[in-house]
């Protein structure tokens, strides 16, 4: 499972997401471990905490299949452009658009 990966890129720790997902911190940290298996209500709250599905979670993804693998700084791009203002997502688009073009001069 991709629980402590999730958690890491989200900057939480253990307790903040046993907290958030009203479990407590050993038997998240079980979790992690793969020493416990999470109910699938549980896997739901942990996904509906990080903003993606349980196949992520649990190792499968479809778009892996279709699409090629995020770099670790493309996903987290991905999670900060998730936290950030509309304005925020705008000017970082606009760079990243801007440097490109200057890229292919």
């Amino acid at each position: 499972m991709r629980l402590k990966e999730v958690r890491l890129l989200n900057k939480m720790t253990q307790q903040n997401v046993a907290d958030e997902i009203g479990c407590s911190l050993m038997v998240y940290s079980n979790y992690e471990r793969g020493q416990r298996e999470p109910s699938i209500e549980t896997l739901k709250k942990i996904a509906k905490l990080f903003n993606v599905s349980i196949d992520y979670l649990v190792g499968y993804d479809v778009d892996e299949v279709t699409s090629p693998s995020l770099s670790d700084f493309e996903l987290q791009l991905v999670h900060a452009s998730r936290e950030s203002d509309v304005r925020a997502k705008s000017d970082a688009l606009t760079i990243l658009e801007k440097n490109k073009k200057k890229s292919k001069d």
